[in-house]
């Protein structure tokens, strides 16, 4: 699992875009936590057009560029294009050539080969095209950090007009002209691709010559690029593509429409992905292991045999790549697992024999997605090294080359991606200098990776109406990702692997039965899947099957819905008690049963309701003294078998369990909410024993006689109607969460509450984690007596976050007599039990039949309150059996001569001592503390 970010937003800008633009407040929250605030950047964001392109000539030195290349058209000078040899290069050569030769200039192109001169400018390439009589050089996607080969082209008599988007050094190269968007430009044209820059050139040189559709038919190439080099879909970018995969799909171009066909995409609607892992790495392909010339002429082919001809090469050299790349990536992992300290090395920095070097960038790629570091990669040949460097986000790869590059030969590019050249000698002392930055970094421990959820929905969100609606984000990419959803305590129905090698995590959620499929995620099947409630991260997609269009969850991320979004963010409890909730999951996994005990009854059905919103059902199994017999009976022998569930049990009974049966042989963890191990199992050394919460400590009480009106969050602890009914008479506003059990409804009533302006809350406290961390400010009052100093500990704990102040209370010495008079009556002592089954002797009868509604004479002394609790109690001992149907109530009794009791054997009776207990000495530390 990865961290998920939920990033806040205001919804008020959220419902002002929606409004002024017409869309759903999802669509329009997705864009707020993206960084759009404005409508207007908004709108522009969704509805972009070509005519809100950037203006090129602002562009830095774009002028200067546009009159020299005129220049030399109107004279015939001998123009070269020159570039790189990745899908960017290739696509930026392609674009200028075809531009200038459109506009009459005597012009050609030149790639370096990457194995026999590597990236960029080099000194014979310039050398060799001032011998062929170039005399104006422009460079694509490069140039920028070439300071020496400038500076030779100027001394050769060849003028220099650069274009790239890399990163300039402190020092930039002699050149008539510099055309880089990090140098100076609109604020659309910040992260342009080489591709976008040579575009823009074009542009530049096309205005008020030749008619526009010509010049956005190079849209296609650009859309290619941009995607393939993974720069931001933001602004220019983001319009340039959209435009330029219509352009993909409807191409005149021969060698693209071949490679389409080749790939199967002809005819399909085209997506980023589409470019990203089908037709960039074919295009890629020629330049990492054998000639970027391959994919340039497959671009400018103007014969229909001869395209196809190139696009069948590229996809076997892909294929070719493929191997190549596998092959390495393995060789890489064993010397990383055998040689390298992973806790001590922030930063991979490896390399192999004659590693193919076109494609070790593919491979670092690879290692640094599956160790989660940044990973330099060395190819050796005899005394020379090639590499490339991969990075993550929040490292900047391109800044620890620079602080290390008095170790090396040449090196360029950007935070997240770099090349370079050394020799082999300084490998030892470069790879010292390398883990030297990153100690200033502090990179030792790197943080988990992580994912930023765009929205948190509901089942009944997901349909086709959004589905149309997300649309609008389209293309979608690096900058402007797939928007990622959050569904929350997902009960997951049935789960399979599928695909030719099972390596896909396939589901069907239940009730709403959405399918859902987790690609190369064949480990999702080991989650608990089958007894917790799951969180889901997921994109949502169309699935197309035998004609049949299908709405399908494409989950990324998946985790047991009791864990915490972030790890190790969570308050210590709270981080602790997900820790043992896995440690559970793991014993049910194993077919163990696991134990969970509680100090009373109520406090235990406090648990069970929360627990319920976080694990299946079935998974979970109460056992105390209160149940119906029938049921507590075949839950004991279920636990007896140890049959694997979470059995949640109270010490009363526990205790009880104990005195007559030994714990399951296989049972292995025990949980118990607050400290004070049962001195029964002290004996048992192969039992794992926790407790969650220390023993609790006394409470200070501090009595107050109403709640000061504030715009603070103010939350009111309550366990009676009358009392939320009185509070709801003075706070009309009150959000009411008293008696909720399902989490989700309390969150919802939680942030309607907050966005309406509500400060006052009436809860019972049976929820979790609705709260921010950040509760400083709140205040906690007590307007009901809870009926435990462990049930007060508890509420404190969720709405008060710890707090050390006083505890306030609002109830008074009468209020804690209500408690009293309830507990005794749902809880009778000796003499009364006693005095009620005297009675039901004396009456004579056998079965006994009693209207609660016309109570007899006979009996009318007796409280009819208690009537239930005696029964149950009396059904414990098997003194009788009895069963109620509306207000009439029929008795057996069992053995009516006798009236010997013996009250240890009821379970009943044994949890109603133990609330009586503790509700006792709750009791007392107020009294103490507010000397009543």
């Amino acid at each position: 699992m990865r961290n998920w970010i939920n990033g806040k937003y205001d919804e008020t800008i959220v419902e002002k875009i929606a409004e002024e633009l017409g869309i759903s407040c999802l669509l329009a929250r997705i864009l707020v936590k993206r960084g759009i605030s404005e409508t207007e950047e908004a709108n522009r964001f969704l509805y972009g057009k070509l005519e809100d392109l950037n203006d090129p000539f602002q562009l830095k030195d774009m002028d200067l560029a546009v009159a020299r290349i005129e220049q030399a058209i109107a004279a015939g000078e001998k123009i070269v294009v020159y570039g790189d040899y990745d899908v960017d290069g290739v696509c930026s050569i392609v674009i200028l050539l075809e531009c200038l030769q459109l506009l009459g200039a005597n012009c050609s192109y030149y790639v370096p080969d990457r194995f026999l001169e590597g990236y960029g400018l080099n000194s014979d390439a310039i050398e060799k095209l001032a011998s062929e009589g170039c005399q104006l050089l422009i460079t694509v996607d490069c140039g920028i950090s070439s300071l020496a080969e400038g500076q030779l082209a100027c001394d050769l008599g060849m003028d220099l007009i650069i274009t790239d988007h890399h990163r300039p050094l402190d020092k930039l190269p002699p050149a008539v002209a510099i055309i880089n968007p990090k140098l100076g430009g609109g604020a659309g044209s910040s992260d342009l691709a080489g591709a976008g820059v040579a575009f823009n050139l074009a542009a530049a040189l096309w205005r008020g010559r030749m008619e526009q559709e010509k010049l956005y038919n190079w849209l296609e190439l650009v859309a290619l690029a941009t995607v393939a080099d993974i720069v931001p879909l933001r602004s220019d970018n983001r319009i340039m593509v959209k435009y330029g995969l219509k352009k993909i799909g409807q191409t005149s171009r021969k060698g693209l429409r071949a490679l389409l066909r080749e790939t199967a995409l002809e005819g399909k609607n085209l997506r980023t992905w589409h470019i990203a892992f089908v037709l960039g790495p074919r295009l890629n392909s020629a330049g990492r292991l054998n000639s970027a010339r391959n994919s340039i002429e497959l671009l400018l082919a103007q014969d229909e045999k001869r395209a196809a001809s190139m696009a069948a090469f590229l996809c076997r050299v892909n294929e070719e790549r493929k191997r190549i790349e596998e092959t390495i990536f393995r060789e890489a992992v064993a010397e990383i697992e055998q040689h390298i300290d992973l806790e001590k090395d922030p930063i991979l920095l490896l390399g192999g024999e004659k590693w193919h070097d076109g494609v070790i960038g593919i491979v670092a790629s690879r290692l640094n997605e599956h160790y989660r570091r940044p990973c330099i990669l060395i190819s050796w040949e005899g005394d020379c090294g090639r590499g490339s460097a991969r990075s993550i986000a929040g490292i900047d790869i391109f800044a620890a080359l620079d602080y290390a590059s008095g170790f090396l030969q040449q090196f360029g590019g950007h935070k997240m991606a770099a090349g370079l050249r050394l020799e082999r000698r300084n490998f030892p002392a470069f790879k010292e200098k390398i883990l030297e930055w990153a100690a200033t970094q502090e990179l030792s421990s790197l943080k988990p990776s992580e994912r930023k959820i765009d929205a948190e929905i509901k089942p009944a969100d997901i349909n086709e109406a959004l589905l149309k609606e997300l649309e609008l984000l389209q293309p979608c990419g690096e900058g402007n990702p797939v928007p990622l959803f959050l569904l929350r305590q997902v009960s997951i129905n049935s789960a399979a692997l599928i695909g030719k090698g099972r390596e896909h995590f396939k589901i069907k959620t239940e009730p709403d039965e959405l399918e859902g499929i987790a690609f190369n995620q064949a480990q999702y099947m080991e989650l608990p899947w089958r007894n917790s409630c799951q969180d889901l991260l997921f994109e949502l997609t169309e699935n197309e099957y035998q004609g049949r269009k299908r709405i399908q969850l494409k989950v990324k991320d998946m985790k047991c819905s009791f864990m915490p979004d972030r790890i190790g963010t969570a308050q210590d409890s709270l981080q602790r008690a997900a820790e043992l909730l896995a440690a559970s999951m793991e014993e049910l996994k194993k077919g163990r049963p696991v134990l969970f005990i509680y100090p009373t009854s109520r406090i235990l059905k406090r648990s069970l309701v929360v627990l319920e919103n976080y694990f299946q059902r079935t998974a979970l199994q109460a056992l105390h003294g209160l149940m119906n017999i029938g049921e507590r009976r075949e839950t004991v022998n279920m636990f007896r078998q140890g049959r694997p569930r979470i059995y949640l049990m109270t010490r009363a009974y526990c205790r009880y369990y104990l005195r007559k049966n030994p714990f399951p042989q296989n049972l292995r963890l025990v949980l118990e909410l607050w400290g004070g191990k049962l001195k029964e199992l002290e004996y048992n050394r192969e039992i794992r024993w926790e407790a969650l919460y220390p023993p609790t400590a006394e409470l200070c009480w501090q009595r107050t006689e109403r709640v000061m009106d504030s715009s603070s969050p103010t939350w009111i602890y309550t366990n009676r109607k009358r009392t939320v009914e009185s509070l709801r008479q003075r706070w009309p506003q009150a959000v009411v969460q008293t008696g909720i059990r399902e989490l989700e409804q309390l969150r919802s009533l939680y942030h309607s509450g907050l966005k309406a302006g509500a400060s006052v809350f009436l809860s019972d406290g049976v929820f979790a984690g609705i709260f921010p961390r950040n509760r400083l400010n709140a205040r906690l009052f007590f307007a009901d007596v809870p009926f435990s100093i462990y049930e007060a500990f508890s509420v404190r704990g969720q709405m008060a976050a710890g707090s050390e102040e006083p505890v306030a209370a609002l109830f008074d010495n009468q209020d804690i007599k209500s408690n009293w008079d309830y507990l005794n009556q749902a809880y009778p002592d000796l003499a009364e039990i006693k005095a009620w089954l005297r009675q039901l002797i004396d009456l004579r009868q056998n079965p006994i039949y009693l209207d609660l509604n016309n109570w007899p004479v006979t009996v009318e002394r007796f409280p009819r309150g208690k009537l239930l609790s005696v029964l149950l109690i009396l059904s414990d001992l098997d003194l009788c059996r009895w069963r109620k149907e509306g207000s009439i109530i029929e008795i057996k009794l069992h053995k009516p001569d006798s009236s010997t009791i013996n009250l240890a054997n009821s379970p009943y009776y044994l949890e109603g001592q133990a609330e009586k207990k503790h509700y006792q000495n709750l009791a007392s530390q107020i009294e103490k503390s507010l000397k009543w």
